[in-house]
């Protein structure tokens, strides 16, 4: 039985649905039982908050392995106290509950504890967990599904970017993620990378994400590129707390190469490419 994280969020239930379709058993976490309804009579679903260390210990108990992660969060005031008591509790349970095998979702980038905007949450994560046998951390590249929130500025015929529009980024699609942190969890402990990192079936330039937006929008699309820091009044206006400052703090990152694949380490790559992403967000 494999434990997962998340199970109703975008790489939570791609990694569940791998897992159940490779014939194993999957004890699906989540805040609410009742949102979870979909995975009713598929997953064993345990409702709990990722920062109780006693009650994580509980459900990680007899797991073959774990897929564990930070959700986000986009109004709290501080995104590190937010995200602090989970790291404190995942890594207290991992230890307490001796699971042999977890994958722990982290980032492109969080090799480094500042400059990387909200990855420095993942970093600090990483540190708590590193050197526990059986743990990998799951590096991927900037989602596919970020790109959900320009779609409607998109379909007003704007793309705004807030990085060089001509910057080449690794992308990758949840479900890849999903897929990999699903394939890493059958991976024998001592045969696992503590490191694995993840882009996507190609990288891609703002200015070709526009050409795709506008192939899967059927218009025009126009790159509109911004400072760093223009971004933040647009999220505050969406209800953002601090994680808007930290977005700026990552395009910044992401141009000054900070947040990067870490030179050295295994990288492989999912196989959905973004048009078939964009295909799905515009269609929903």
């Amino acid at each position: 039985m494999y434990v997962i994280a998340g199970i109703t969020g975008n790489t939570g239930s791609a990694a569940a649905e791998a897992l159940l379709a490779g014939g194993h058993e999957v004890r699906g976490l989540t805040r609410s039982v009742a949102k979870a309804e979909a995975w009713s009579g598929r997953a064993d679903l345990v409702e709990l908050d990722l920062s109780d260390a006693g009650a994580l210990t509980e459900a990680l108990r007899g797991a073959e392995g774990a897929y564990l992660l930070i959700p986000p969060s986009w109004t709290t005031p501080d995104y590190f106290a937010y995200a602090q008591p989970m790291i404190d509790a995942i890594g207290t349970a991992v230890r307490a509950s001796e699971v042999p095998r977890v994958v722990i979702l982290s980032s492109v980038g969080a090799q480094h504890a500042t400059g990387n905007g909200p990855i420095a949450v993942l970093h600090r994560l990483e540190v708590a967990l590193r050197g526990v046998p059986g743990v990998t951390f799951l590096r991927p590249a900037y989602f596919h599904e970020n790109l959900a929130g320009s779609l409607a500025s998109a379909g007003e015929g704007t793309l705004p970017v807030f990085v060089d529009p001509n910057f080449s980024l690794p992308m990758v699609a949840a479900r890849d993620i999903g897929h990999e942190a699903a394939r890493q969890l059958r991976v024998p402990a001592e045969e696992a990378s503590p490191v694995v990192q993840l882009a996507g079936s190609e990288d891609y330039t703002f200015t070709a994400v526009g050409a795709a937006l506008a192939a899967a929008l059927g218009r025009e699309v126009a790159v509109l590129p911004l400072p760093s820091d223009a971004i933040i009044e647009p999220l505050r206006e969406l209800g953002a707390g601090h994680i808007a400052e930290l977005y700026a703090e990552m395009n910044r990152g992401m141009e000054s190469g900070i947040v990067d694949f870490e030179p050295g380490l295994p990288k492989v790559r999912g196989a959905t490419p973004l048009s078939h992403t964009l295909a799905e967000l515009t269609a929903s």
